[in-house]
C-alpha cells in the first residue's frame, strides 16, 4: 500500500507540473508610427516630429525633412544628422538647423 501511495503522489506531481507550466510569451506587436509632436520655436519656425524608436522624422515648416538618429544624453533625448540637431526633455525642445543658431521650441 505504502508503494501505490508513493507511486500516486509521484504521478500526480508530473501531471500537475505539465500544468503549471508557462506558454512562451507572444513577441510584442510592431509599434504603430507614434503621432506627429508639433513644436513653435522661438525665432519664428514651426516643426512636426514623428519619434520612432531610436529616430527622429522631423518636417520643417518650409517642407524640408530631416531623418535624424538618436543620441545619448544625461537627462533630455537627442536626435542628429546632417548638420541637425534636436534635444527634447518633456514639452520642450532646442532645435539646431544647419547654419543656424539653436533655438528654444514648446510642443502646441
Amino acid at each position: 500500500m505504502r508503494r501505490f501511495a508513493k507511486g500516486l503522489v509521484a504521478l500526480a506531481a508530473v501531471a500537475g507540473s505539465g500544468c503549471a507550466a508557462e506558454a512562451p510569451p507572444r513577441p510584442a506587436p510592431l509599434a504603430e508610427p507614434a503621432d506627429p509632436v508639433r513644436y513653435a520655436c522661438n525665432d519664428g519656425s514651426f516643426l512636426s516630429v514623428r519619434f520612432q524608436g531610436d529616430a527622429a522624422d522631423v518636417t520643417m515648416v518650409d517642407g524640408e525633412k530631416a531623418l535624424l538618429s538618436r543620441l545619448r544624453g544625461a537627462s533630455s533625448v537627442g536626435y542628429a544628422a546632417d548638420g541637425f540637431e534636436l534635444w527634447s526633455r518633456g514639452d520642450t525642445a532646442t532645435w539646431t538647423a544647419k547654419g543656424s543658431p539653436a533655438t528654444a521650441c514648446l510642443a502646441t
